[in-house]
């Protein structure tokens, strides 16, 4: 099972506060695995280090999660954009076979 998700974020300004355009699907699916049924195995940060003064740059992570019943795992990564409004996320799993199968361990 792979799923696919682009969230679009907008801002007042150029660093403020960011707010949904439309409805943000892979943060709020993302938001849902880091409940207590879902345990984090592990998380690699995706970021260029900058070798000056400049801001290093992060390109978004990479979490594996598992669930602590099934014991099924699943695959996160999101990129983010050079200013952090678009998020890509993908969600794949080798143990659930279909979307309906990952919705409902998600509740």
């Amino acid at each position: 099972m792979e799923l696919k998700y682009t969230d679009a974020f907008t801002s007042k300004y150029r660093y403020g506060k960011l707010y949904p355009k439309g409805i943000p699907f892979g943060t709020n699916i993302h938001n849902k695995l880091k409940s207590d049924s879902w345990e984090l195995e592990n998380r690699e940060n995706h970021i260029a280090e900058k070798n000056d003064n400049r801001m290093d740059r992060n390109y978004g992570f990479t979490d594996n999660y598992i669930h602590k019943v099934t014991n099924k795992a699943v695959s996160v990564h999101c990129r983010t954009s050079a200013t952090g409004k678009t998020l890509n996320w993908t969600f794949s799993s080798n143990d659930i076979e279909n979307q309906e199968e990952f919705e409902q361990l998600l509740n």
